[in-house]
């Protein structure tokens, strides 16, 4: 969640080409980095492992890319895609938000399962959340 609200900040601060490019070298540099520790190097893997498995969910420490790194990522795709301020806030907040929301929400209220660990009041907070998110970016570029 921090990341975002300094990438938001950031869009705010700077110019729309110096955010993009800020946030595409390190999304990129991560990426790549993630895909040599996990693919081509063991040792390495090893050593990201000892030092950061609390950090990791079971299925990043070895055969998917790390959250953090798609979260970048997929940021950084979403400026590439569109130039809008609004469209860029909505994104940012998305994807900070959302997701860790509904797994505390899920988590912590009870509820049936829908599909794959997913429960409805996980569902149901993420929605919630989306509309609060959306809200919010409206009031931040209403002229």
């Amino acid at each position: 969640m921090a990341t975002g609200v300094i990438i938001l900040f950031l869009c705010f601060s700077l110019d729309e080409r110096l955010h993009t490019t800020l946030l595409g070298i390190p999304a990129v540099l991560f990426f790549l980095f993630d895909y040599i520790r996990r693919k081509k190097s063991d040792r390495l893997n090893n050593i990201i492992i000892r030092n950061f498995s609390q950090l990791l969910r079971p299925e990043e420490i070895v055969n998917r890319p790390m959250g953090a790194v798609m979260f970048l990522f997929g940021l950084f795709i979403a400026f590439l895609i569109n130039s809008r301020p609004e469209v860029r806030t909505v994104s940012i907040l998305y994807l900070s938000l959302i997701d860790p929301t509904a797994s505390i929400t899920g988590i912590m209220i009870p509820s049936p399962i829908i599909y794959m660990k997913k429960s409805v009041s996980g569902c149901v907070s993420s929605v919630l959340i989306a509309l609060l998110c959306t809200i919010t970016a409206n009031a931040l570029h209403a002229n």
